[in-house]
């Protein structure tokens, strides 16, 4: 094996057992309250009957977030959310939170259920989006650049269904905080690039190695960039 491949590897070795964190991050929800096909007009408070605080309102693609802090959910022993407006008028009882704070819970607005967590379907629909998103804007710089082989083309699918299935899987488990989804992506991309750099220069056969490392660096900022536009349209 080459030295320089022992190096990257060693690298990512590194990187892959120090996870990152960050201090003085903005707090986390306590509970994220996804509504699909939420009305403009729909307002969502929390409280026991007597007191509500309304929730901080998100609004993505097809639905809605809403916000709730540790502050306002911990005075409350029996915790209810009040859902008005937009034709709808809703009392629905939450239950003891399974923890301080990231408590995620979807709402049906049609038979009024809440469920605790993502919808599975939802949640597979949405990574999917955003892996074949990606794919088409790193497939177009892969062609740009001249890979044309079948055995290129394989290796290109292989390996970004599995790094860009990976990163789109810990999407999916971030609650809403755009300051450690931002700062996440940014250090998982990077850990894409090498474990795609290794993959590439090692198995690609079609054009040098200054080409096949040109395109990974090159996808992997136009997928950055269009990447977190994409997340700021789409409900993660």
């Amino acid at each position: 094996m080459n030295r320089w491949r022992i190096v990257l590897l060693g690298i990512l070795a590194v990187l892959l057992v120090a996870l990152p964190a960050w201090g003085n991050a903005a707090e986390p929800p306590s509970i994220l309250l996804i509504v699909p096909g939420a009305p403009d007009e729909l307002v969502v408070s929390v409280g026991d009957g007597d007191e509500y605080i309304e929730a901080a309102r998100r609004d993505k693609m097809l639905e809605s977030y809403f916000l709730f802090y540790h502050r306002e959910t911990d005075p409350v022993d029996d915790l209810h959310l009040r859902v008005s407006g937009g034709g709808h008028d809703l009392r629905v009882p939450v239950g003891e939170l399974t923890q301080k704070y990231r408590n995620v819970y979807t709402l049906d607005l049609d038979d009024g259920t809440l469920i605790e967590g993502k919808d599975p379907v939802r949640a597979g629909i949405y990574v999917a989006m955003r892996v074949v998103l990606t794919l088409l804007i790193e497939g177009l710089v892969f062609l740009l650049l001249g890979f044309r082989t079948r055995r290129s083309w394989t290796i290109f699918l292989i390996v970004n269904l599995v790094t860009q299935g990976a990163l789109n899987l810990w999407i999916n488990t971030v609650a809403y905080n755009d300051y450690s989804l931002f700062f996440g992506l940014i250090f998982y991309e990077f850990v894409i690039i090498i474990v795609e750099m290794v993959a590439f220069l090692g198995l690609l056969e079609e054009h040098g190695k200054w080409r096949r490392a040109l395109y990974v660096l090159l996808a992997n900022i136009m997928s950055l960039l269009g990447g977190g536009y994409i997340l700021t349209v789409l409900p993660y």
